[in-house]
């Protein structure tokens, strides 16, 4: 039998295994079987699987499978379900250091609010125009871990996420890395509206912590007296606070149950 936990942070949510004394390393060749653990209908279901491994250079390590099966560089609500989950059940510190696929990363326990700092987003392209449905949209093109798109709109409930995102994130000019495509309404200098189409997902999420630090950083930027900010997404809320040359994002993650596989396909 195989023990998982079930975690989300703002109803993204991840299955946990740990693997720290135990190999799941097979599971990296295996995406039909990541792909069946993450669907709904026929098995626990989630928007991505973790493994907790060991470190040489951290605390711990985080690898991280998107529902498709595949591999991601970097999941910020994956990253703070796992601290909630190690400190909830490995270790009781206020702080850890987790490799990622994308870096290292601190991050901080605080009752039930966990955190973690990042580097401050890559801007890739400024501004780009992109056409959907003879609709243009400007977006700027952001690495947080992984690649976001960030379009500011108007009256973001009527927008159709997931037909208008899925088409941008399969424009030509993404066709390499892929892109994760979020739409903001700015509500007040302090407080936004986020929706976001996640690739590998390849649906809207609740919430999407990489695209909070990608839509952050665009808002900073138009206002940089503004260092603390408020993002709604439909999961709930994320806070994103600028220091110099990091932003620290803060949730509440959760856990939801745990529960014991037979099998798990080698």
């Amino acid at each position: 039998m195989i023990e998982f936990f079930k975690y989300n942070s703002n109803g993204n949510d991840f299955i946990i295994l740990d693997s720290l004394d135990q190999s799941f390393d097979y599971l990296s060749k295996n995406p039909k079987t990541i792909q069946k653990l993450c669907t709904r209908e026929f098995s626990i279901g989630a928007d991505g699987l973790i493994l907790l491994q060991k470190s040489l250079v951290a605390d711990f390590k985080m690898k991280i499978f998107n529902s498709d099966g595949q591999e991601a560089f970097m999941c910020g609500n994956a990253l703070l379900s796992l601290v909630k989950f190690i400190n909830d059940f490995i270790d009781k510190n206020s702080s850890f250091i987790i490799e990622t696929k994308a870096g290292i990363y601190k991050t901080f326990v605080n009752e039930n609010k966990i955190s973690f700092k990042s580097k401050l987003p890559q801007i890739l392209k400024e501004s780009m125009k992109v056409s959907v449905d003879n609709n243009r949209y400007e977006l700027k093109m952001l690495n947080s871990g992984v690649f976001h798109g960030v379009i500011f709109v108007k009256n973001i409930d009527e927008i159709d996420v997931f037909k208008i995102g899925k088409k941008i994130r399969h424009l030509k000019e993404f066709e390499t890395s892929g892109i994760n495509v979020n739409f903001c309404e700015v509500v007040d200098d302090s407080r936004l509206k986020v929706r976001t189409f996640e690739k590998g997902v390849e649906n809207e999420t609740l919430c999407c912590s990489t695209g909070a630090l990608a839509v952050s950083y665009s808002h900073f930027l138009k206002n940089e007296n503004i260092k603390d900010l408020v993002l709604q997404y439909r999961g709930g809320e994320i806070n994103t606070s600028f220091d110099k040359d990091e932003i620290k994002l803060t949730s509440e993650p959760t856990h939801a149950y745990r529960g014991y596989l037979k099998w798990i396909e080698g």
